[in-house]
């Protein structure tokens, strides 16, 4: 009768605490200490009183606002004083231990605001003893962890408050710019520079030593600079081959500054030795094959001094051609302008030419970036860029054709427009084919169409390319050219190129 009694009482417990979102443990918490195993048989008064004690808890369960699972209900305030007591947070993740004893760990107390953690909290009240008799020990035979005090480093500091910067002012081309930053280390412990890193090639930087007795010493990097001790930083900056107009750079020096990087500025303002006017640039437009076209531009020199001047023969090449000619030469033939002739065509190539021309003056540059090999002088040159558009004497407009994106079976049509800039006459029986790229043989000749239709005067013509529909299987790209058989006496034909992507899937809008 005892067992069956103990049995409905355990059965009815665990019901209740399930729905309740208790585990069983939490139950037996309240009452035996450890888990009742369905094999063990309990005395008669071990069931009585062990009935007793789950009827309660039974009864406290039954409790509405145990039965509340939300975070204000007893249940849920019980369940996780449980978790937290055993470890595990309400994730159920268990917490891991690291084999690291944190209790004796404390912040010393600093300028920077950092304050002792630990059980003392904000409210801990500091008048009745010394932080410095609980200071953790970071010796190996305590254990302890030390917070590193951050004060006790490195710092980088202006000698008498010098500015971080310099202005060099104005600079030739070819000129260098050297000045000296003078430091001091002014830290909590001796200063240790890692590196001195110049922002381009141009900037150099060398650390330096300075002596009690005025002498001098290189820097090595990795090295201690005694707390006191001044160094400088040995700054140069070449101008050669900037262009003309602000330049800046900075240096920046990395060590145990805990600051980070300390940083030195340049500025100056670089001036050109030799310019061209109008522009660097002589562009000579839109000619043909068969036409020629000619620009003047000026070299002088800024300054005014005179100077020897030869055009570059490397960048010279036929169909173009520079002439010198000095302005007021003197008795040697050196002058402070001359003028450049530039001129081009006929029977240039088509397409888009570009032609650099350097002009070689007699000036020297007095630090050169690059020294002239052989012992040569190193002078200042100029340099032009001849520019020109060059059309056949029949050109097309556009010179490519782009389809897109299209449909198979969808018709579109493309226009292009000829022009002749001679005396020939464009007709509409001039022959046009569609082949492949590469003279190969196109896939679809049966999918386009084409037309011309000239103007009266025949000096211009309109030509139409229709895709009256790709095989509705074919999907990718398609392409080819237009070779239209013009007659020229200077061209016999001109290409047109065409191309586009054939999608199945493409949707009207």
């Amino acid at each position: 009768m005892c067992n069956r009694t103990y049995s409905s009482v355990l059965l009815a417990s665990l019901l209740l605490a399930g729905g309740c979102g208790k585990e069983l443990s939490v139950v037996h918490e309240q009452g035996a200490s450890s888990s009742t195993k369905a094999s063990d048989a309990p005395s008669t008064e071990e069931a009585q009183d062990s009935g007793a004690r789950m009827q309660a808890a039974a009864a406290s369960n039954m409790n509405p606002d145990n039965l509340r699972k939300g975070p204000g209900s007893v249940a849920y305030k019980e369940a996780e004083a449980a978790r937290k007591k055993a470890g595990r947070y309400e994730t159920g993740i268990q917490r891991k231990d690291f084999g690291f004893d944190l209790s004796r760990v404390k912040l010393k107390e600093s300028a920077d605001g950092f304050k002792d953690s630990g059980e003392d909290g904000e409210d801990h009240d500091h008048a009745d003893h010394d932080h410095a008799d609980h200071a953790t020990d970071d010796s190996p035979e305590t254990g302890g962890l030390q917070r590193p005090n951050l004060s006790a480093l490195g710092k980088v500091a202006m000698y008498t408050d010098a500015p971080q910067s310099h202005d060099f002012g104005k600079l030739r081309q070819g000129d260098l710019g050297k000045h000296r930053f003078e430091f001091v280390s002014n830290g909590e412990t001796a200063l240790i520079i890692n590196a001195a890193k110049p922002s381009c090639g141009c900037t150099q930087a060398d650390l330096v030593l300075l002596n009690e007795d005025g002498s001098e010493e290189r820097y090595t990097h990795g090295s201690e600079i005694p707390i006191g001790r001044r160094f400088c930083l040995d700054t140069e900056i070449t101008t050669d081959g900037k262009p003309a107009g602000p330049f800046n750079a900075q240096v920046q020096l990395y060590g145990n500054d805990p600051r980070g990087a300390f940083v030195v500025r340049m500025t100056a303002e670089i001036q050109a030795v030799l310019e061209v006017k109008p522009s660097m640039t002589a562009f000579l437009g839109r000619i043909t094959t068969a036409e020629s076209a000619e620009q003047m531009v000026t070299i002088q020199s800024i300054s005014g001094e005179v100077f020897g001047l030869e055009a570059n023969p490397k960048g010279i090449v036929e169909p173009l051609k520079v002439t010198l000619t000095p302005k007021d030469p003197d008795a040697d033939g050196r002058s402070a302008a001359w003028e450049a002739h530039i001129s081009l065509g006929p029977d240039i190539p088509v397409g888009m030419r570009y032609y650099p021309v350097l002009f070689k003056s007699d000036i020297p540059i007095p630090h050169p970036k690059y020294p002239a090999k052989n012992g040569e002088t190193s002078t200042y040159i100029a340099q032009v860029n001849v520019q020109a558009q060059v059309v056949g004497m029949v050109h097309a407009e556009p010179n490519f054709v782009n389809f897109g994106i299209v449909r198979p079976t969808t018709p579109i049509e493309r226009t292009l427009q000829l022009e002749v800039h001679d005396d020939f006459k464009l007709t509409a029986d001039i022959p046009i084919q569609i082949q492949g790229f590469n003279g190969q043989e196109f896939p679809f000749p049966d999918a386009f169409k084409t037309s011309i239709t000239p103007a009266e005067d025949g000096r211009t013509a309109e030509v139409k390319l229709t895709l009256e529909g790709l095989p509705m299987e074919h999907t990718g790209s398609f392409g080819g050219m237009l070779n239209i058989e013009i007659g020229h006496p200077n061209m016999s034909e001109l290409q047109v190129r065409f191309s586009g992507v054939a999608r199945q899937d493409l949707r009207r809008k």
